[in-house]
């Protein structure tokens, strides 16, 4: 029974992701349809844009829609299965989680302004942008509380899941999809 709950929790997580992501494709797509972020254009078949969109990045299209899906999955059932960090963890993972999203909202809108995207251009954040941050805070408080179990089960505290295990390399593949984003100067 633990791991049917697991599972039914795990899946709900990822409906939770992908119906977010779903949503804020639909906010951008609305953005773009009427004027207030610049559209993609088609040149010869290719989309080219004055700004990139959340598919230009591989960190959405890898990152997000699958690597976080499967975090997600991996953290709820670890969670169900091994049980809550102390609450002291959970309060730490909050605020570093919330820390995070604040610093990156502050380098997107001030450090990147002359490399403008969807969420973010020389004019500011759009709702493309402020959209995206309940969801990065989110997922950074999530992966934060996920790593606080991984921490008691490698002390010793709780036994090992092998669910950690794929929340680990879900994660690894989230940070190889920024990375090349970063390598190819989207990031």
């Amino acid at each position: 029974m633990e791991i049917l709950i697991a599972t039914v929790l795990g899946l709900a997580a990822v409906a939770a992701n992908l119906t977010f992501l779903w949503y804020w494709k639909g906010v951008e797509k609305t953005e773009s349809e009427a004027g207030r972020i610049p559209a993609h254009k088609l040149v010869g078949g290719n989309r080219k844009a004055s700004v990139l969109y959340l598919e230009d990045y591989m960190f959405f299209r890898l990152g997000d829609r699958i690597a976080l899906s499967v975090m997600d999955f991996a953290i709820a059932g670890t969670l169900w299965t091994r049980g809550l960090p102390s609450i002291q963890a959970i309060i730490a993972c909050i605020a570093i989680g919330c820390v995070i999203t604040l610093a990156s909202h502050m380098f997107w809108l001030h450090i990147r302004k002359n490399e403008p995207d969807s969420g973010y251009s020389s004019k500011g954040v759009s709702k493309v942008g402020l959209v995206h941050l309940p969801y990065y805070g989110a997922q950074w408080i999530a992966g934060l509380i996920g790593l606080a179990v991984i921490y008691n089960m490698a002390r010793g505290g709780i036994p090992w899941s092998p669910l950690a295990i794929v929340g680990i390399a879900a994660a690894v593949v989230y940070f190889l999809a920024l990375g090349l984003d970063c390598i190819q100067k989207r990031y």
